[in-house]
């Protein structure tokens, strides 16, 4: 991917075979052969290296279906608190390959029987590999660590954890040693937008969030938001999304 991208759906990616590394919320994450990622599309992402012959399924679930499916609520706060999930298939990749293909004959299809078992299947296997897994498939997104990573990457790990205060480009080039004129321009060569748009994304971004999954007011969502004040947030969220924060809201519900 040339840039980050963002959706409001769950995507729950397969990977039969190769080695891929995304980059999450700032921080490399590599996916081996029979793993599943999985996490809230809202969240900023992109693949930055893929090894040769690697191949990998996607299944989006859209942000209001997900809402209303009769899963625990353990399987929804999971994915709605911005965690990041990597697990391991417990079955071979042969078998899971069919399950994806078999889910996509089923959701291209007319027949409405076999759609609505498969996004039963589709249910139940989110829920088996969230539930029937220990704590280790959640990744540490909040690790400040930046052994290992490239100059663009140290600028979007730090945009990741900070993007809620009030801070700009001036403060992220201080902050990791860079002229601000400097970071910006090796910034928008990798990621193809500058600093202070990748900043704001973030911020929208979280913003949807929280009108997503909480009952905030819109101020408490601007101001946790990373912006300072509702003049500022309105119109930007609205050249962002298209509508209001208001209309979102209730577009939605």
């Amino acid at each position: 991917m040339p840039r980050p991208d963002r959706h409001n759906e769950i995507e729950i990616n397969f990977f039969p075979k190769g080695h891929l590394t995304f980059l999450i919320k700032g921080q490399k994450i590599e996916v081996g052969e029979n793993q599943f990622l999985i996490f809230w599309a809202l969240i900023p992402h992109q693949i930055i290296e893929v090894i040769d012959n690697s191949s990998f399924y996607v299944c989006t679930i859209p942000f209001k279906e997900f809402i209303r499916w009769d899963i625990s609520m353990k399987v929804k706060d999971s994915l709605l608190n911005e965690n990041i999930i990597l697990a391991n298939s417990k079955f071979g990749q042969g078998i899971e390959e069919l399950y994806f293909k078999k889910w996509t004959d089923d959701l291209s299809g007319k027949e409405k029987e076999a759609e609505k078992c498969a996004i039963l299947e589709i249910q139940a296997k989110l829920s088996r590999i969230i539930t029937e897994n220990d704590q280790s498939i959640f990744v540490n997104t909040r690790n400040q660590n930046f052994t290992g990573i490239n100059l663009v990457e140290k600028i979007a790990q730090y945009i990741a954890m900070n993007y809620t205060k009030d801070i700009n480009v001036g403060d992220i080039g201080k902050a990791l040693g860079l002229h601000p004129d400097y970071a910006n321009s090796v910034f928008k060569k990798a990621f193809n937008v500058t600093i202070k748009q990748f900043l704001t994304e973030q911020r929208i971004t979280h913003a949807q969030r929280l009108l997503s999954a909480t009952d905030k007011k819109i101020i408490e969502v601007a101001l946790e938001s990373g912006f300072n004040s509702l003049s500022r947030f309105n119109p930007l969220f609205k050249s962002y999304c298209n509508c209001t924060p208001s209309e979102y809201k209730r577009q939605l519900h």
